[in-house]
Formats: C-alpha cells, structure tokens, sequence
C-alpha cells in the first residue's frame, strides 16, 4: 500500500462505523449514516457485510483479538505493583483508539453480538478474573471490571486529561477495600 495513499474502503468505513457507533450507539447508527461518513454507497457496506450487525462484530471481534494480547500475568515483586503494571497496559491499550474502547464498553451486552463473540468476551473474562485475583484484587471480577474499565471509560468520553497514575492508585485502594 502506498502510505500516501488515501485509506481503502473498508478501512474508511470501519473507521467511521467504528466513531458513529462510539458517538451515537449502535441502535442510533444507520448504514446510510456509515455509507455517507466514509463517502461510499450503501452497496459498498453490504457488499463486504451482511449487515450493521455483522459489520459491529467484525469490529468488536478485532478489539477482542487486540484486547487478549493485555490477558496475561503481569511480573512484579508485589501484588500492586503488578496491578499496576496491569493498569499501564490497559490505559495504554484504550488511549491507543478510545472511539473503540468506548464503542466495546457501551455494547458489551448488546442482543446483536455474535455468539461467538460473546463466547471469547466470556472466556476472556475468566482470564482476567484469575489475572485479577493474581495481582492481589479482592474485589468480584464484575465489579473489578466496572471499576477499572468503566472509571476509564468515563476518563476517555469527557475528554479531560487525567493523571494515569493517581487513577490507578484510587482504583487500587478501592479494589483493596471492596
């Protein structure tokens, strides 16, 4: 591919699918409004998509696939230093594309996710749950997950900077005490 070369079709509407679904939801989001956004026809979506559906699980699965690379057990001398080593990863992880982390943290539940997909959310959600009682969480994992996924989430769609570190340590000290 040419790096000066404008971006290929799918990449365009994967992209703008991808904000308009973090923007506006999925129910919101019409295949008109991803057709006109990455300026192609409706014809060019369904061509490469059954339909919105699909096209959302294409996109949650490549997050999934990118998410399962941070499931692992990170080192450290003590429980809350691999807790935050835990936490870089995952604020480096969603700062990379907040559009996507912010579109896979509001469709989590959603009706139209795949089985499959929903399958390897589970699974990927029991590997953290065992990372999590590993790194010294007492917390539930459900509850881990809203406090560390959702505090973040809710960093990225304000907009505001926030110090990753005094968030992690409060993230830290209510994980310890719930």
């Amino acid at each position: 591919m040419n790096p000066g070369a404008p971006p290929d079709a799918t990449t365009r509407i994967r992209a703008e699918a991808l904000g308009l679904f973090a923007r506006v939801g999925f129910g919101s989001t019409t295949v008109d409004d991803i057709a006109e956004a990455a300026e192609v026809g409706v014809a060019t979506i369904y061509r490469r998509w059954a339909d919105k559906a699909e096209l959302a699980n294409d996109l949650f699965s490549g997050f999934i696939d990118d998410f399962e690379t941070l499931a692992h057990r990170p080192d450290g001398p003590t429980p809350k230093r691999r807790f935050f080593r835990m936490w870089d990863d995952i604020w480096a992880f969603a700062h990379e594309d907040p559009q996507r982390f912010i579109f896979v943290e509001a469709h989590t539940h959603e009706a139209w996710i795949s089985p499959a997909n929903r399958a390897r959310k589970e699974e990927l959600a029991a590997q953290n749950a065992d990372i999590l009682e590993y790194v010294g969480v007492r917390a539930s994992a459900d509850l881990a997950h809203a406090m560390t996924i959702g505090t973040l989430t809710a960093i990225l769609r304000s907009g505001t900077a926030a110090d990753k570190d005094d968030v992690g340590e409060r993230i830290w000290q209510a994980l310890r005490s719930a």
